[in-house]
């Protein structure tokens, strides 16, 4: 006779962790062998014992360590659900139904539930901290996010950009740089090609051509910048496309496509490489929530898959 056997459970694909970052083990470790080369330099310049303070200062150290035991709290996210824990304790863990609130104070979220249990932790000590608040703000109903985290939500929340099933973000935003970077391309461009005329004009043409040469070229290519920073970006889950401003010519790379992701230095520009490139305005050059976005999704989809990053001079 066989036996019927009931549902296998299914993996915990949709559980994310954030995990301490970097910042707290650089402090436990750089800490005592800082008052190691304190001590070392007190008998080097001094030219007598090991001062004893040395000894009393590593033991202070003792309970600083207990300190730092508090703060490596990690982070677990899933599709219903938050939870945060410390090493060797259970997690706590509340539903997205079920919270009443969530605050900034400091550099910590604060998070109380409805039946006034409160949990908090400090992005800026995870992993992946920044991602962490996205996709936070992007989960919780509006009502229950508070204080400056609200106006960060009301940021983010452009278009119909919401976090998918797995925490991942998913919807379309479009992006063009700020107005204020696409007038300054232009006026440059007129003063370069006003100042080429008004050389010829004044000057012997022996000095005048070649320096009106220079100033139509350096014209030309920030009118080339301003025609480029007038395209509109359109970023989804599915990938970039990109439309001209003039010709609306459309151009369009998938994420799983991209092979290369090099940026500009100061984000001033990005280009995604593939079967195609694809010169994108940076983050430098946008809104902040759309910059936080396209960081989002190049994290996402580009950064996380392991694409290689290659910082480079120039773009153009």
């Amino acid at each position: 006779m066989t036996v019927p056997r009931g549902p296998l459970s299914s993996p915990m694909v949709d559980v994310n962790i954030y995990r301490p970052g970097s910042f707290l083990a650089l402090a436990m470790l750089l800490v005592p062998l800082l008052v190691a080369l304190v001590g070392a330099t007190s008998y080097v310049l001094l030219g007598e014992h090991i001062p004893v303070w040395i000894p009393l200062l590593l033991l202070l150290w003792i309970p600083c360590i207990g300190g730092l035991w508090l703060l490596m709290k990690s982070v677990r996210i899933t599709p219903v659900s938050i939870a945060v824990g410390r090493p060797w304790q259970r997690w706590q863990e509340v539903s997205y139904t079920d919270i009443e609130r969530i605050e900034q104070r400091g550099l910590s979220l604060h998070v109380l539930s409805l039946d006034g249990a409160g949990m908090r932790f400090t992005p800026f000590l995870l992993r992946d901290g920044a991602r962490l608040e996205r996709v936070l703000l992007l989960k919780l109903p509006p009502h229950v996010i508070v204080g400056k985290l609200r106006r960060r939500a009301q940021e983010l929340i452009t278009g119909d950009i919401h976090a998918g099933p797995q925490g991942a973000l998913a919807g379309t935003m479009r992006i063009r740089a700020r107005m204020r970077w696409t007038l300054a391309t232009l006026l440059l461009a007129l003063a370069c090609i006003t100042g080429a005329i008004a050389v010829v004009w004044l000057l012997a043409l022996a000095l005048a051509i070649p320096l009106a040469l220079v100033l139509l070229a350096l014209g030309l290519c920030f009118f080339a910048i301003f025609t480029w920073l007038l395209r509109e970006v359109e970023v989804s889950e599915e990938g970039v496309r990109v439309v001209g401003f003039a010709t609306r010519k459309t151009q369009q790379l998938a994420w799983s496509d991209v092979v290369w992701l090099e940026e500009f230095p100061g984000q001033l520009a990005i280009r995604l490489r593939g079967p195609r490139k694809l010169r994108l305005a940076g983050p430098r050059l946008l809104k902040r929530s759309q910059a936080d976005v396209l960081e989002a999704f190049l994290f996402e989809y580009v950064i996380e898959r392991g694409t290689l990053r290659v910082p480079r001079r120039w773009l153009f």
